[in-house]
């Protein structure tokens, strides 16, 4: 009932500016002439408000209704579009007598057709990932099912991660990439990725063999050397133990007095490394600004070494629009080596019996780079009156029966006598009269707009942050259309009210 009441004196609010301003007032005269055509119209309605109920109401419904319409796929289409599209596609090729039908494209995500698909470890290994789907597909009305998927390097995957990362604003520290920085040592401090300073191969100033006496391999630390001094003795390594400044292998497990010395000799530091009482430390020991050749480089091994999950990063990669089209390699596409096809079997009498043939349709399916070539073979059987059975092989190649189109000729040389092709005159000059009219009132008001600076404020603990309005702004784009087509559905009400009074 208070939805009732509230929409009735909604519509009597509208009805009567919408006859005030039909009457176009330009005096005081005709503005008292609008609000007593105002008071009549609401006297009006009051007096029909039980008579036309059922008109208000089924005029609230289909209201609400294109409300509900709009929001709908408004909300679908913004999501279609904000969603990074990756093709995955199937080229089939196939005779001209074969009927293929099937959906052969397919996005990431919402991926079609069997219902399955996604982001998975590549089979090459190495730190690949793909996305796949699978695609049903009838020849000649039998079912089969293909899977295509496409990959990507785990180099061209660290440098889009690396890029993405490196995208103006805050990044999201919830994603993976961002975690697996953060446990290395990476800070974003001021809109700038900051690396750890770099680690030393030898952190010593020296270098430790494992043999004996002393000599080749000499390894970069006593932990490396311990194990090769224990085998060459006999013994196991249960550790290293530093003993005035030096280091000695301990070789029994509840002992640590009972070791094995190491043998060393000296080293200078490498290059951006200074020795600071033995050890090799860096120069400059201050967080350093990172490249992207650097994120890009160690996102990469990580991908490598299984420390950041391929087919997790993929689906990020993917979701937040890091990667294209041109990032992945051709579709490859598996299934079936063949599929068999309808048999059919015919009788047929004559003097001496009957004599039976069976054909059997088989589908050869031959993968290609980016699809499939369907091979129709064709088996005759036949089995004669006297038992005797003879078989016949016929194999069509997928451009059979397509003739090259030939080159269609020009409309004019195929209808030289045609109107549109008879040559034209030149016409006779013609003097346009010119002039200057001013149309006052026009103007155009601009709809552009663009999103504040983000808000940036440093905290007393330190460090520089700031909170985007890009979320506000997107919210606001996001709304534009709801609100242009409730502009557009209440002046559709303000026209029908005017008509059902003119029509009164």
């Amino acid at each position: 009932m208070i939805l009732n009441s509230l929409f009735k004196t909604a519509f009597l609010l509208a009805g009567s500016s919408a006859l005030c301003s039909s009457g176009r007032p330009s005096s005081s005269s005709c503005k008292g002439q609008c609000h007593d055509t105002r008071s009549l119209f609401l006297r009006w309605l009051l007096r029909r408000r039980w008579r036309n109920l059922a008109d208000l109401l089924m005029i609230r419904r289909l209201f609400f209704f294109a409300l509900g319409l709009c929001l709908g796929a408004f909300s679908v289409l913004s999501f279609a579009v904000t969603v990074s599209r990756i093709p995955v596609n199937i080229a089939v090729s196939a005779p001209a007598n074969v009927a293929v039908s099937g959906a052969w494209d397919a996005v990431v995500p919402g991926l079609e057709d069997t219902g399955y698909g996604g982001y998975r470890p590549s089979d090459f290994g190495g730190g690949r990932a793909e996305i796949y789907r699978g695609a049903a597909v009838r020849v000649d009305g039998v079912p089969a099912s293909l899977t295509a998927s496409r990959s990507i390097t785990p180099a061209r995957l660290g440098s889009a991660i690396s890029r993405g990362l490196r995208r103006p604003g805050v990044p999201n520290p919830y994603m993976l990439a961002f975690g697996v920085l953060a446990d290395l040592g990476w800070q974003y401090v001021s809109d700038q990725w900051l690396m750890p300073p770099p680690s030393p191969d030898y952190p010593y100033a020296r270098e430790f063999s494992g043999q004996v006496v002393g000599g080749s391999p000499w390894f970069a630390t006593p932990e490396l050397a311990c194990p090769k001094l224990a085998q060459n003795m006999g013994v196991t390594s249960y550790g290293v133990r530093w003993i005035n400044g030096n280091p000695v292998c301990v070789v029994s497990p509840t002992n640590p007095d009972n070791w094995l010395a190491l043998t060393w000799r000296s080293r200078p530091c490498d290059s951006g490394f200074t020795n600071v009482s033995g050890s090799c430390v860096p120069v400059n020991p201050n967080p350093q600004p990172a490249t992207e050749q650097h994120m890009s480089d160690l996102l990469t091994d990580n991908l490598v070494n299984g420390d950041l999950s391929p087919e997790q990063a993929l689906q990020e990669a993917v979701e937040n629009g890091w990667v294209d089209d041109s990032d992945f390699d051709p579709t490859a596409v598996t299934g079936p080596s063949s599929i068999n096809g309808p048999s059919t079997t015919s009788t047929t009498s004559g003097p001496t019996g009957q004599t039976q043939t069976t054909t059997q349709n088989r589908y050869d399916m031959e993968y290609v780079p980016g699809g499939v070539v369907i091979k129709p073979t064709m088996t005759t059987t036949t089995t004669t009156p006297d038992g005797q059975t003879s078989t016949t092989t016929t194999t069509a190649n997928a451009a059979s029966g397509q003739k090259p189109s030939e080159p269609e000729k020009p409309f004019c040389e195929l209808y030289p006598d045609a109107m549109a092709c008879q040559p034209l005159g030149t016409p006779a000059p013609v003097e346009l009269p010119t002039g200057t009219i001013n149309v006052p009132g026009l103007s155009y008001q601009s709809v552009t707009a663009s999103c504040p600076a983000p808000y940036i404020f440093t905290p007393d603990a330190g460090g520089s942050y700031q909170i985007s309005w890009q979320p506000v702004c997107d919210g606001a784009q996001a709304v534009r259309p709801v609100v242009i087509v409730i502009g557009l559905l209440t002046a559709g009400v303000f026209v029908f009210v005017g008509m059902r009074r003119g029509q009164s």
